[in-house]
């Protein structure tokens, strides 16, 4: 099992999604936002070279899909994520 660590940057981010997402509808959408993003952690710690390459959006960025919950509909639907050094 691989371990990670949240950088405080990225926990302002989580912070910043998650007050937009409750204003935009409630808090139970973004607390399942929230989770979804939270719970892909592990897998990507776990697999650091998950994804395609997209050179098309910065230097040394990967995308990929995660199952994650609608924000509407409680249905898993896949989402797509971007991570960039």
């Amino acid at each position: 099992m691989s371990g990670y660590a949240i950088a405080p940057g990225a926990i302002a981010d989580l912070d910043e999604i998650w007050l937009y997402i409750a204003q935009k509808t409630n808090p139970e959408v973004a607390e399942r936002v929230l989770d979804s993003i939270v719970h892909a952690f592990p897998l990507l710690a776990a697999n650091p070279k998950m994804g395609a390459i997209a050179p098309t959006l910065v230097k040394l960025c990967v995308a990929f899909l995660l199952p994650t919950t609608e924000f509407t509909t409680g249905k898993i639907a896949a989402a797509g994520f971007a991570f960039c050094m």
